[in-house]
C-alpha cells in the first residue's frame, strides 16, 4: 500500500534562458502528469476523423521555429506565444508530409522568449540557437546537446553593434511590437540581422563580421552596415517606395518626417531561388502581407535592392488575409528540403480558430511554387474554442458517462468582433477505448445571442431536482437555462430564461466582470448555492434561500468567500474559475481555482459548511501545474473508472490540456523517488534490456504519436528482455511502473 505523499518534483523556471530549479508551491500532492500516454488514452473525434493532438492547448498568435530536440536527424517544431511560452511538437512526418505530435517533455529545456522568437543555427554547430527580445532589443540563447542528445540552451547573450570606427557597443533597437529578420545577407556563411528603424520607415542592416575577421563561429560581432537596406522606404500605404535614394530626397517634406508603421514583422529568405535574400513583411496596419523581390542577382549589384513588390501577397493565387497584423515564417515544415510558408497573426483580432495558414512549396528551392494548403494548419488537430476555454464535465445524455462542454470568451469573426459559443463533446467511450466526439460547436445556438463569454455550470439551482445550466459572461452577468425535462433521468431540456440571472431582490447578479459560476451546496443545508469566480480573483457567494420546489431565490452573502484570492498582491485581477469536488482517490472534496497566472490554487476547510471563516490554502500551484497559456479553468473527474482522476484545463489560447493522476494519494516520497531507468543497448535492433525490474513491473512502450505499442517482456533476474524486432524504425518512449513509481526513458529502434 502506498504511504503519505511528499513533494515529488520541483519545476524548472527558465527566465531569459537561465534554468533555475526552485520550488513553486506548498503542494504535497504532485500526482498529475501530462504525457503521451494520457494524450493517446483519451481520443477526440471531430468532423468524422480522430484529432492527432486534441490536448495540445490551442493557438491564437503563434510564432514558429524548427529545432531537432533529440538529435534524431529530424527537425521538430517549436511554437511560441506571448504569455504562453513555448510548446514542443515532435516531428512524426515523412519527407513532404508535415505531421507533428505534441510532446511537452522538451519544454523544460527551452528558455522563455520575450515578444518574439527566431530559431537559427548561427554558430553552425548543429544545435539550433534561439533569438528573442531579451533585456531590451535582441538576445541569443546558444543551443547545445547534453550527453543524452537533448537540446538545451546556454544563458542569453545580449547582441550589440558598433558604428563605423567607433568601438562603443550599442544595443540593437527592436520595438516590442516588431519581429526582426535573420539571414546570411552577404553569402559569407554567418548570419546578419535586419530590423526596422524605430519609426518603421527604413530597414537597418547589421553585418556579422565573424567570417570577415575569421573569429570563432560562436562570435557575433555586429556592425551597422546599412541604414537603408534594400533601398526601400515604407510609408503609411501598402506600397513601398523602391529604388529609394535613402536621403529623403524622393519624399515630400511631410512624408519624410512622418511617423510610419510602428509594428512590423520581417521574414527574410530566398523566395525565388536566385541566391539573394528577398523580404516578406507583415504590418500592424494591414490584413495582408507584402512581398518585395531583391534584384541584387538579376542586376549583378553589389548591394541589396528591392526591384518589385506584391502589395497583397499572393495576388496571383489565394492571398493571405488575417484582419490584424499577419506575419510570415519561412521554414521547411514538411521536411522535404525546401522552405514552405506559414502565416499567423502577430496580434489579437484575427479569426482565432483559423490562425495558421500553410503554403506548401510543391516545387523546389531553385524554382519555388507556394501552394495554399490550409488556414488552420495544426489547429484543426486540436480542440480550439477560439480565445479562452472553459471546460465542464457533465453526463448530459444520461448514459452514465461524463460528456464534455467547452465554453469560450469567443471566436473572432472576419470583421474582428467576438462571438461566443458552447461546444458539446459526447463521451463515446466503449470498454477500454476512451473517446469524446464533437457533436456541435454551437450548443443551444448560443452564438445567436451575440454575447461575449460562455463559462458553463450545471446543477439544480431552483430546487426542482433537475440540473439547470448557467452561462457566465465577460460583462459579469449570468444567463439561466432552466431544465424543463420530465424527470431527472431524461436528457435536460434547457430553455433560456428572459434577461440575466437575478437575486432574491429582483436585481441582476453582476460580479463586475468575468462571471465564472459554480453550483454547489457550500453551507451544507441540503440546497445548492451559487459560487462565482470573477475578474478580481475572489469568490462571491449567493445562498439558495428557496422554500418551494421550482422557486429561484438567491441571496447575496459575501464577495470574499473563504478569504480566497488568486490575484497577486500587486494586482487587482485574478480571474478565478472555481471547481469544487474530488481531485483524487481519497474521496475528499477540495476547492480548486483557476487563475490569470496559469497556476491552480487549492483550498481546504469548507467541507463542514463553513461560509464565514477563512479557508486553508494548500497550494498556489497545485500538483506543480502552471499551464501554458495562462487564465486556467479546471474540471476534474474519474473518466475511466479506475479510481484515479483526470483533469482537463482550459486556457487563454482556447485549447485544452489533459492531465491524469499518476500516483494514488498517500505515497511516501521515499518510495516515490524516481529511479534511473536502465535501457540498453540504445540504439537497439531486435532486443532491448531494461534493468532494475521485477515480475511486478509494468512495462509499456509508446511511439512518437503517443500510441501504445504491444511488446513482450521476459524476465531474467532483474533484467526485462523486450522483443522489439517487429517495431518500425524510430524513437520510442518506454515506461516502467511498480510500487506507484513510474520511470521512463527513450530508445531508438534501428
Amino acid at each position: 500500500m502506498c504511504m503519505s505523499l511528499k513533494k515529488l518534483f520541483t519545476v524548472l523556471l527558465f527566465v531569459s534562458c537561465v534554468g533555475a530549479q526552485i520550488t513553486h508551491a506548498q503542494s504535497k500532492d504532485n500526482i498529475f502528469r501530462q504525457d503521451a500516454a494520457t494524450f493517446s488514452r483519451y481520443k477526440v473525434n471531430a468532423g468524422g476523423a480522430e484529432q492527432s493532438m486534441p490536448w495540445a492547448g490551442g493557438a491564437n498568435n503563434p510564432q514558429f521555429g524548427l529545432a531537432d530536440f533529440n538529435r534524431d536527424g529530424k527537425n521538430d517544431l517549436v511554437i511560441f506565444e506571448q504569455g504562453a511560452g513555448v510548446r514542443t511538437f515532435l516531428n512524426v512526418g515523412s519527407a513532404g508530409n508535415a505531421a507533428y505530435y505534441y510532446d511537452p517533455s522538451f519544454e523544460q529545456y527551452f528558455p522563455v522568449p520575450r515578444y518574439y522568437m527566431l530559431i537559427a543555427d548561427y554558430d553552425r554547430d548543429g544545435a539550433q540557437d534561439l533569438f528573442h527580445y531579451g533585456a531590451g532589443g535582441m538576445s541569443v540563447c546558444r543551443g547545445y546537446y547534453d550527453s543524452k542528445n537533448i537540446l538545451h540552451f546556454f544563458p542569453a547573450e545580449e547582441l550589440k553593434y558598433t558604428v563605423g570606427n567607433n568601438a562603443t557597443l550599442l544595443v540593437i533597437d527592436v520595438n516590442t511590437t516588431d519581429v526582426p529578420g535573420i539571414a546570411d545577407l552577404d553569402g559569407d556563411g554567418d548570419l546578419d540581422i535586419v530590423t526596422y528603424y524605430l519609426w518603421g520607415a527604413y530597414l537597418y542592416m547589421y553585418r556579422n563580421m565573424q567570417e570577415e575577421e575569421k573569429l570563432p563561429a560562436a562570435t557575433f560581432k555586429l556592425k551597422l552596415a546599412d541604414r537603408c537596406w534594400g533601398r526601400v522606404f515604407q510609408d503609411v500605404s501598402r506600397t513601398h517606395m523602391l529604388d529609394y535614394t535613402c536621403d529623403n530626397s524622393g519624399l515630400k517634406p511631410e512624408s519624410a518626417n512622418k511617423t510610419t508603421h510602428g509594428a512590423n514583422a520581417i521574414c527574410l529568405f530566398d523566395y525565388d531561388g536566385d541566391s539573394d535574400i528577398d523580404y516578406m513583411g507583415g504590418n500592424g496596419s494591414f490584413s495582408d502581407v507584402q512581398f518585395l523581390k531583391n534584384g541584387k542577382t538579376e542586376h549583378g549589384a553589389s548591394i541589396d535592392s528591392m526591384i518589385a513588390q506584391d502589395t497583397i501577397w499572393a495576388s496571383t493565387g489565394k492571398h493571405v488575409y488575417m484582419p490584424n497584423y499577419p506575419m510570415a515564417s519561412a521554414l521547411d515544415i514538411d521536411g522535404d528540403g525546401d522552405k514552405d510558408l506559414l502565416f499567423s497573426p502577430h496580434a489579437p483580432g484575427t479569426e482565432n480558430y483559423r490562425c495558421i495558414a500553410y503554403y506548401k512549396n510543391t516545387s523546389n528551392s531553385s524554382a519555388p511554387n507556394y501552394s495554399y494548403q490550409s488556414d488552420s494548419f495544426l489547429v484543426d488537430q486540436m480542440i480550439d474554442a477560439g480565445t479562452g476555454s472553459y471546460p465542464m464535465l457533465y453526463d448530459y445524455n444520461k448514459d452514465g458517462k461524463q460528456d464534455m462542454f467547452v465554453g469560450s470568451e469567443g471566436y473572432y469573426q472576419p470583421n474582428g468582433t467576438f462571438r461566443s459559443r458552447l461546444s458539446y463533446y459526447e463521451n463515446t467511450s466503449t470498454g477500454a477505448d476512451f473517446s469524446f466526439t464533437l457533436r456541435t460547436k454551437d450548443f443551444l445556438n448560443i452564438s445567436s445571442l451575440g454575447i461575449m463569454g460562455t463559462i458553463p455550470a450545471t446543477g439544480d439551482i431552483d430546487r426542482d431536482g433537475k440540473d439547470d445550466l448557467l452561462i457566465g459572461k465577460l460583462n459579469g452577468t449570468i444567463l439561466l437555462y432552466r431544465n424543463y425535462a420530465a424527470s431527472t433521468t431524461d436528457v435536460p431540456d434547457w430553455r433560456l430564461e428572459p434577461g440575466n440571472l437575478k437575486d432574491n431582490t429582483g436585481a441582476d447578479i453582476n460580479v463586475g466582470g468575468f462571471a465564472a459560476p459554480f453550483i454547489y451546496d457550500i453551507d451544507k443545508d441540503g440546497q445548492n448555492d451559487l459560487i462565482i469566480g470573477n475578474r478580481a480573483g475572489t469568490l462571491i457567494y449567493y445562498k439558495n434561500v428557496s422554500t418551494v420546489a421550482g422557486q429561484l431565490a438567491l441571496e447575496f452573502k459575501t464577495d470574499t468567500l473563504g478569504g480566497v484570492k488568486t490575484a497577486p498582491p500587486i494586482s487587482s485581477y485574478g480571474y478565478s474559475v472555481p471547481f469544487i469536488g474530488k481531485l483524487d482517490d481519497t474521496g475528499k472534496e477540495y476547492l480548486l481555482l483557476g487563475s490569470q497566472s496559469g497556476a491552480l490554487y487549492r483550498y481546504d476547510g469548507f467541507q463542514n459548511g463553513n461560509v464565514t471563516g477563512a479557508y486553508t490554502r494548500l497550494d498556489t500551484m497545485y500538483s506543480d501545474i502552471k499551464v501554458k497559456g495562462e487564465y486556467t479553468a479546471p474540471t476534474v473527474a474519474d473518466l475511466d473508472g479506475d479510481n484515479k482522476y483526470e483533469m482537463i484545463i482550459g486556457n487563454v489560447l482556447g485549447g485544452l490540456y489533459m492531465y491524469s493522476q499518476l500516483f494514488k494519494s498517500g505515497i511516501d516520497n521515499k518510495q516515490l523517488a524516481p529511479r534511473r531507468l536502465q535501457v540498453f543497448p540504445n540504439p537497439a535492433t531486435d532486443e532491448l534490456f531494461i534493468g532494475n525490474t521485477t515480475a511486478e513491473t509494468s512495462i509499456k512502450v509508446y511511439n512518437n504519436m503517443g500510441q501504445q505499442v504491444h511488446v513482450s517482456c521476459a524476465m531474467s533476474g532483474s533484467l526485462c528482455k523486450v522483443n522489439i524486432s517487429s517495431l518500425p524504425h524510430g524513437i520510442y518512449l518506454i515506461t516502467a511502473t511498480d510500487n506507484c513509481v513510474t520511470s521512463n526513458a527513450r530508445f531508438v529502434k534501428e
